[in-house]
């Protein structure tokens, strides 16, 4: 059943096979061109060199004007915590503190920290030193940040003097 399905498929399918053979292809006309030659019409040629526009970044200045809106602000009183609860303990804290850190372009991070703590008075130094460089790859991109700070607190008088240095 299969294989006479197959041959009357086939049989139906024939007549197109044979029409499509038909020679409509006159052979006497035929010419080959071996070589071909184009030739594009007269041109003006423009040297365009790109450039970048040069910004001055080192002279700028900014001008801002800020005007002050009194806000009234609507809050809920704050929760008083009862007094069942235990207190909220002081966190761990070190005497000498020290980080460093480098990264890329060129990134050095460095903080030094040391604190006292006697009794109610605080004292604590502080030395920051950040910079960045990646001028090499592109223009104007370098940063650098040194900070020195000093502070005291006295808890008793409330006699607070902290001094910074940038």
């Amino acid at each position: 059943m299969k294989i006479t399905n197959y041959i009357i498929v086939l049989l139906l399918l024939l007549p197109f096979s044979l029409i499509s053979q038909e020679d409509k292809i006159k052979f006497d006309e035929v010419k080959v061109i071996k070589e071909f030659n184009a030739n594009l019409a007269d041109f003006n040629k423009i040297n365009i060199d790109p450039v970048l526009p040069v910004f001055d970044i080192k002279n700028r200045t900014y001008t801002y004007s800020v005007r002050s809106v009194p806000v009234k602000l609507n809050y809920e009183k704050p929760m008083i915590r009862p007094l069942a609860l235990k207190p909220v303990p002081n966190p761990i804290s070190n005497k000498y503190k020290f980080k460093i850190g480098y990264g890329a372009p060129k990134y050095l991070k460095s903080e030094l920290s040391i604190g006292y703590k006697k009794h109610n008075q605080n004292a604590k130094l502080l030395i920051r030193h950040i910079s960045a460089d990646n001028s090499k790859n592109l223009k104007d991109q370098k940063i650098s940040n040194n900070l020195l700070g000093v502070s005291f607190y006295n808890r008793k008088n409330s006699n607070d003097l902290e001094t910074k240095l940038n």
